[in-house]
């Protein structure tokens, strides 16, 4: 292929606002959806462009596209890429700009570590990590686009934005930054959408073609592409998230604009705004739920041998404590402060043993770091179903959590959610309750390990929160989420499944 695309078109499709979209049909063969033409349009006609979205509308594969047809489009040009998280540029931008590059009629090659496609020695695409905003600097080209992924993230600050500025010297020089909206005004991506330097361009969910076809609205191809959120998904999420029966299809469209008490994840995710202050966190339980838990009375009888058991083991200043799933009930067995771990495996030992039957072992989840492990160990050698529980392993339910610390909590919320009760007595495990609701967040992180292209998944804020909120650690509060999560690896496992409507803690 020559270097100019200017022997293949005429002059004037190549100056106008559809110059990006002509050469990318033509080099790259993409048939580019509705929301998709908007962003190559703005880009021709404005340098610096900010793309604010829900998800799946397919922001960041139009990203690919445009690298590769801006390179197509300007010869000698240079193309860099950064992002939030390096691993999901690599997922989310990289791979599918891989895939187009291979099968376009651009010349040169496709090499990895770091990810780049090399056209020419000064004619090239690189993907660079966001850990050095300077990085972006001193590169110099007749045309220069940057590419600035998940721009709500934290790694990204307004120091990136300043080196990739730099940069722009000539007519034709972009920076394309696209992003989920932020959380607060705090974050460099607020500063982007309120600046009248930068052109905006702002999607919800509803906007995604699938949306469109599924709904019947769609002006342009009725055929679904793949990798697009579509009606179906939306729905789903609006009952999980809010809590409430889906509304219509028009009435969630435009509940952002009049409801300031939706879930955080619908108002970014999926209305494509910044949640208001009043929007309600992600959490993996709420006050309202330990409160409907305090308030219930207990079921009337309960198994004496528990169905599993967590153990969380003392460090210094710490309590060692045992708490048991006893069908219907969450009990609180044991807890005593200090570090005396003989003294404590021995009386440890008089519940357990009294529960011991080799043909159905107890399921025993036992916090396995540091104090904990020689515990773990001894008890291994006694019991037949002990698992080291250890926070920072990584869950069960790999593709939706990110550790077992985050996992159990979850667990632990939908036994809440399922109608726990606490009992008065229980005190301490009350308020580690209360003040976990009250500061544990759910957040979403991108691991290029998980499954097929990675995975999003959910990873709760530090145990040192609800420490803050405590000035002590949450003993028990870990024995007990521990305690389900043994007691869900059971029921999943094809043994007890509970049938009842309440769960007590005592």
């Amino acid at each position: 292929m020559s270097k100019s695309v200017e022997t293949t078109f005429d002059r004037s499709s190549l100056t106008g606002p559809e110059r990006y979209i002509t050469v990318a049909s033509y080099f790259l063969d993409v048939d580019l959806t509705a929301v998709q033409r908007r962003i190559f349009r703005a880009v021709a006609s404005n340098k610096r462009v900010y793309v604010q979205s829900g998800n799946g509308v397919g922001k960041s594969f139009t990203a690919a596209a445009l690298n590769l047809a801006f390179l197509a489009r300007h010869p000698d040009s240079i193309c860099l890429a950064t992002s939030g998280t390096y691993s999901v540029l690599s997922d989310v931008l990289w791979k599918p700009m891989r895939r187009l590059y291979a099968d376009s009629e651009l010349p040169g090659r496709a090499l990895e570590s770091p990810p780049r496609i090399e056209l020419d020695d000064e004619w090239y695409f690189k993907a660079l990590s966001p850990r050095n905003p300077s990085n972006l600097e001193g590169r110099h080209a007749g045309t220069m686009f940057v590419t600035i992924e998940e721009t709500d993230k934290p790694d990204i600050t307004r120091d990136h934005f300043d080196s990739a500025e730099s940069m722009l010297t000539g007519s034709d020089d972009r920076i394309l930054a696209v992003g989920n909206p932020p959380e607060d005004e705090s974050n460099v991506a607020a500063e982007l959408r309120d600046s009248e330097r930068w052109h905006t361009v702002q999607f919800s969910s509803f906007d995604s073609h699938n949306v469109k076809v599924d709904a019947g609205t769609a002006s342009d191809s009725s055929e679904r592409v793949p990798g697009l959120v579509g009606l179906e998904t939306i729905r789903d999420d609006w009952e999980n998230w809010n809590g409430e029966e889906w509304p219509g299809l028009e009435s969630a469209r435009t509940a952002h604009t009049n409801r300031t008490d939706l879930d955080q994840r619908w108002y970014r995710r999926r209305a494509g705004v910044q949640p208001p202050t009043a929007a309600a966190a992600h959490r993996p339980f709420d006050v309202a739920d330990v409160e409907a838990a305090v308030a219930r009375s207990p079921p009337s009888e309960t198994p004496a041998t528990p169905d599993a058991v967590g153990i969380d083991v003392a460090r210094s200043g710490d309590r060692t404590v045992l708490a048991g799933v006893h069908g219907d009930e969450i009990r609180i067995h044991y807890s005593e402060q200090g570090t005396n771990h003989a003294t404590q495996e021995s009386r440890l030992g008089t519940y357990l043993e009294g529960w011991s039957d080799p043909r159905d072992p107890v399921p025993i989840a036992v916090d396995a770091v540091g104090e904990g492990s020689g515990l773990a160990d001894n008890l291994s050698r006694e019991y037949d179903a002990v698992e080291r529980f250890k926070s920072g392993a990584t869950a069960r339910d790999s593709t939706e959590y990110s550790d077992c610390w985050t996992e159990s909590l979850a667990l632990l919320g939908q036994r809440l959610a399922d109608g726990a009760s606490v009992s008065e007595s229980a005190t301490r495990l009350k308020a580690e309750l209360f003040a976990a609701a009250r500061s544990v967040e759910l957040s979403e992180r991108h691991l290029s390990s998980r499954g097929f292209g990675g995975s999003t998944v959910l990873t709760a804020s530090s145990k040192g929160e609800i420490k803050a909120t405590l000035d002590r650690s949450p003993d028990h509060l870990d024995a007990t989420a521990m305690a389900i999560w043994a007691d869900s690896a059971r029921e999943s496992a094809g043994g007890y499944a509970t049938t009842a409507e309440n769960v007590v803690v005592l």
